[in-house]
Parts: structure tokens; C-alpha cells; sequence
């Protein structure tokens, strides 16, 4: 009797739709869903800037080379199911890093006409930082009873502040003049804001019945364009592959 009452439950569950079987109550289930993550970031940009300007009647030029990166991430976000498999979400995203700059410049002779002498420094320790929300659409996927997965797409709001080494101060040694070095290197701290795009997805472990653990992966990156006073500009894209691990509440 037992085994025929199994095998006509299993039979009515075999039969249901999968949106009705996905709606049946199961353990770590709910409408709104809590997460905090931290991990990394894997992506960086090449930043160039050239500069002229007028030295001894002579054209000088400025040259800075940098790559833009940032290291570890904190992720909080939260979505709520809207339907048996599809809901809405919102993500913000911190991280922060430091690069080093290498500056050249070509810098004309004061007692010869058509010779420029070189200079480079290098510098470190300047610094990014990079704030995100993120907007999603979000799939549901159930799968065994403690595991499901959720994958989501949806547009990117970055603000990014972001060092930059923008000029230096010389020094020449007479009576030759022959010598010239880098006294100091100008720094210039700019913030802009851009728009992205963000792809998800996320793995979760019901701990309990409102505690979980879950894996993320996300891509996303924007573009963020910094403009100068002296007319030159410079794109960065901030974001990149994000892998993070953390808590999740369900209610």
C-alpha cells in the first residue's frame, strides 16, 4: 500500500509543469534574498597621456604611462522573485587598488637650439577607487534540494575616482645646462561617472532554512572618459571579471 501511495505521488509530480513544480514549498525558500560577498577583481587599462607645451621657444612634450587596476571587492546585494522563476535585483560594488605611473619628458636646451635632453621617474602608489550599482533582471533556476542558481543581466552605474600624474617640476644644472632632473611629479585627483553593463551568475547552499552560502561570478565593465584642462582626455574601463564568496539570507 505504502509503495503504490509513493509511486502515485511520484507519478502527479512527474506530470506537473515545471513553473508549478518550481512553486512547491522546499527548503531555503522565499520571495527576497540578502547578499554580502567579498572577493577579486581581475581587470586593468593602459592609460597614456601626452602633453606639448612651450620651453626656451621650443616645443617640450610630458608623457605619463599607467595601468589602472583594482584588487579585492565588496559586493551587497538583494533580489526578489517576482514570479515562480524571475525576479528583479540590485547589487552595489566597492573596490579600490593602487598603480605606478612611468613619466618621460623631452625638454629643449636653454643655450641650444634643435637639442633636447630626456628625463623619466617613476611613481607609485597612485590611487583607484571604483563604486557600482548594478540593476538586474534575474533568472531562478532550481536544481537539487539545498542547491539553486540564479543568472542575471542589467545595466551598471560606475563612479570612479582615479589618480593621475600630469606634470613635473625640473631642475638644470649649469653652466653646461647638460643635466636636467625631476624635482616632483604634479598629481591631479578626477572623478567622473559612466554607464555598463553587468552578467551574473551565482550558485547557492541552503545552510538553513533562511541561511545560505553562495559562489558568484559576474562580469561587468563601463566606460568612464576623464577630461584635462589642457584639452586632453582619457578613457578607463572600469570593472571586470569578479569572482566572490559570502553569506546569503532568504526570507
Amino acid at each position: 500500500m505504502r509503495k503504490s501511495a509513493l509511486l502515485c505521488a511520484g507519478t502527479i509530480l512527474l506530470l506537473l509543469p515545471a513553473e508549478s513544480r518550481a512553486q512547491l514549498p522546499q527548503p531555503f525558500d522565499g520571495r527576497v534574498t540578502v547578499s554580502v560577498n567579498a572577493g577579486g577583481q581581475a581587470g586593468s587599462t593602459d592609460v597614456s597621456r601626452q602633453r606639448a607645451f612651450s620651453l626656451y621657444e621650443e616645443e617640450a612634450r610630458f608623457e605619463s604611462n599607467q595601468t589602472v587596476s583594482t584588487g579585492g571587492i565588496l559586493d551587497i546585494g538583494g533580489t526578489y522573485r517576482v514570479g515562480a522563476n524571475w525576479g528583479v535585483g540590485i547589487g552595489y560594488t566597492r573596490s579600490q587598488g593602487s598603480n605606478d605611473a612611468v613619466v618621460a619628458g623631452s625638454i629643449p636646451h636653454p643655450l641650444f637650439f634643435g637639442q633636447p635632453r630626456t628625463v623619466n621617474a617613476s611613481l607609485t602608489g597612485l590611487s583607484t577607487r571604483e563604486r557600482a550599482v548594478h540593476l538586474q533582471a534575474v533568472l531562478f533556476v532550481p536544481f537539487v534540494e539545498r542547491v539553486d542558481f540564479a543568472f542575471a543581466a542589467g545595466p551598471s552605474f560606475y563612479s570612479v575616482r582615479q589618480e593621475f600624474a600630469t606634470g613635473f617640476a625640473i631642475s638644470e644644472v649649469p653652466p653646461g645646462f647638460n643635466t636636467v632632473s625631476i624635482d616632483s611629479i604634479d598629481l591631479t585627483t578626477a572623478r567622473r561617472s559612466g554607464t555598463g553593463f553587468n552578467l551574473s551568475g551565482e550558485a547557492t547552499y541552503a545552510v538553513t532554512n533562511t541561511i545560505g552560502a553562495g559562489l558568484m561570478l559576474r562580469y561587468t565593465r563601463a566606460n568612464v572618459e576623464f577630461g584635462f584642462g589642457d584639452g586632453g582626455t582619457v578613457e578607463l574601463s572600469p570593472g571586470g571579471l569578479q569572482i566572490a564568496a559570502g553569506v546569503r539570507l532568504r526570507f
